[in-house]
């Protein structure tokens, strides 16, 4: 295999596809990019290839959303070469789908984020509408993030014909596997095919249950398949050089640094977390009491008293926001001492090894200004919040002069079923739980209160180094839980969410979309020589 699997690929493609085709939407936007490209590509080698991925990107979709019809009948239509089973589902999902008139409840239910009534009212659809392919489609993108593996059992998989056993049989197998079920997950695999979606997910439940040669030789046979399809190779590169469980100690001490506003029950359970993981004997935790009130000072009162002299707090009168916090515990002779320095949310679990999931991290990557991890729903953990960072164009990635960026929500966009298991550069990582050099951090200059309350003041920040030519590095196998969701999730109120939308307005004024563009051209870069280096030191 080439060390280039994205050789011979437009630019704009080859930067779709970097930033990883994971879900419907990213491999769709590969497929738009490349169509748009085949009316401007004259060399017939560039059309061959980007035609190849095209089609091939478009298959993929599919399989990352199976009942949907209208999917089904493009991916039919486009195919490269015929297989008679695939294209007989295909054919029939096609023809199974029958939107309803009006959706305007559903998306009200879908809107309010109440997953309790809209599982309710798709087990109600799918009773009503047995045959009917597009609750099929909502009941599997939504169940798969939201249910029980029992809730498919009951209203999922009795309303599929036999000739969706294969489907229904993956379906079985990506709900018990983003459960940990892994022995149950196996079993269901089995029936349901050879597809490079069904290869990936039966590498990570191997690889979960200690079987790394098989896993290896799984995700062999997809990046035969699918070698643009980025996250394939990266994680067979980590799991060939054992990477995904390696972990090291920092080459220095460390300060771990949390502030916090009124959630005392939440601060209380994540200084635990934190003290029952593999904190070295000279981490030092220091807290800054946001104005809180209430319990708050009884519990880090509490801490001081049990935590051996290893906890310094910080009571401010007022709130004074997260980047301000950030910037006075940076400020701190006792932070600014430590090699190292660490910012950690008030409302996490870490699992024991989370520090030195860093540390290996930092080996890996040892030039990078930061490094991240891979954040996650504290109560569904294969529902991803974060992972490694990228920006694209807003809208349409087919049109690469778009006025406007964005950071690209890959992984929203999937279950975590293995597919964000790797370790690569990226432009930012979630302030959630993120790791620097003291010295850089200082010398990088502070967060931007202009940012403030909240909202975007770590992502720009990272920003602002990419633009000096540094970059971030994200750590796939640290998975933190974080107990409050992420982006408009994380959002209680109207002002809230008014705040946060002036707060990204701020944010691009602050980097205007030449800088944004530049920006985008170079983590390609980085990210397309990552990529060449670890394939050329695994063989496919």
């Amino acid at each position: 295999m080439t060390p280039d699997p994205l050789h011979g690929l437009p630019s704009d493609l080859r930067a779709v596809l970097l930033r990883g085709g994971l879900g419907r939407d990213s491999l769709l936007a590969a497929v738009r990019t490349g169509n748009a490209a085949l009316e401007r590509l004259t060399d017939p080698d560039q059309r061959a290839a980007t035609s190849r991925v095209s089609r091939h990107a478009l298959l993929a979709a599919w399989e990352a959303a199976p009942f949907n019809g209208e999917l089904a009948q493009h991916a039919r239509d486009m195919a490269e070469t015929p297989d008679p089973a695939r294209d007989a589902v295909l054919a029939e999902m096609a023809a199974r789908r029958k939107p309803p008139q009006s959706l305007a409840y559903y998306q009200r239910l879908m809107a309010r984020r109440d997953g309790g009534k809209v599982l309710g009212f798709l087990a109600g659809r799918l009773a009503e509408e047995p045959e009917n392919s597009f609750w099929w489609d909502q009941a599997y993108s939504f169940g798969l993030f939201a249910a029980e593996p029992e809730w498919f059992e009951d209203h999922f998989y009795p309303r599929l014909p036999d000739s969706m056993a294969s489907l229904a049989a993956r379906v079985r197998g990506d709900s018990l596997l983003s459960r940990d079920r892994l022995e149950e997950a196996e079993a269901a695999y089995a029936g349901a095919g050879e597809s490079v979606w069904v290869l990936s997910a039966r590498a990570e439940a191997r690889r979960r249950l200690g079987g790394r040669d098989e896993a290896a030789d799984l995700l062999r046979q997809a990046v035969r398949f699918r070698p643009w399809q980025v996250h394939l190779p990266l994680r067979l590169y980590d799991l060939a050089t054992g990477r995904d469980r390696e972990t090291a100690p920092l080459d220095g001490d460390v300060a771990v640094l949390l502030y916090s506003y009124g959630k005392p029950d939440l601060l209380d359970a994540t200084l635990s977390s934190l003290f029952a993981s593999d904190l070295p004997d000279g981490a030092r935790v220091v807290v800054l009491d946001n104005g809180s009130g209430g319990r708050t000072p009884e519990v880090l009162d509490s801490w001081r008293q049990c935590a051996c002299g290893r906890i310094e707090t910080v009571e401010l009168p007022v709130n004074v926001g997260a980047a301000a916090a950030r910037n006075w515990l940076s400020s701190l002779p006792s932070v600014q001492a430590a090699a190292y320095c660490c910012y950690l949310d008030d409302d996490v679990d870490l699992p024991p090894d989370w520090l030195a999931r860093l540390g290996a991290a930092v080996r890996a990557h040892p030039e990078a200004y930061v490094w991240g991890c891979k954040v996650v729903e504290h109560g569904s953990p294969h529902v991803v919040q974060h992972a490694d960072l990228h920006l694209m164009p807003e809208g349409d990635p087919a049109q690469p002069e778009s006025e406007d960026f964005r950071v690209a929500g890959t992984h929203t966009e999937a279950p975590d079923l293995g597919q964000f298991g790797y370790i690569r550069p990226c432009l930012s990582v979630t302030g959630c739980c993120h790791l620097f050099r003291t010295a850089e951090l200082l010398e990088g200059g502070p967060f931007s209160i202009h940012l403030s309350p909240s909202q975007y003041d770590d992502l720009e920040r990272d920003l602002r180094l990419a633009a000096r030519g540094r970059y971030a590095a994200y750590q796939g196998f640290l998975s933190v839980r974080h107990k409050k969701g992420s982006g408009k999730a994380s959002l209680s109120s109207a002002s809230e969410d008014a705040g946060a939308r002036g707060n990204a307005v701020k944010l691009k004024a602050m980097h205007p979309l030449e800088e944004a563009r530049q920006l985008m051209v170079e983590d390609a870069d980085r990210l397309a020589a990552d990529l060449a280096a670890k394939l050329r030191e695994v063989t496919c």
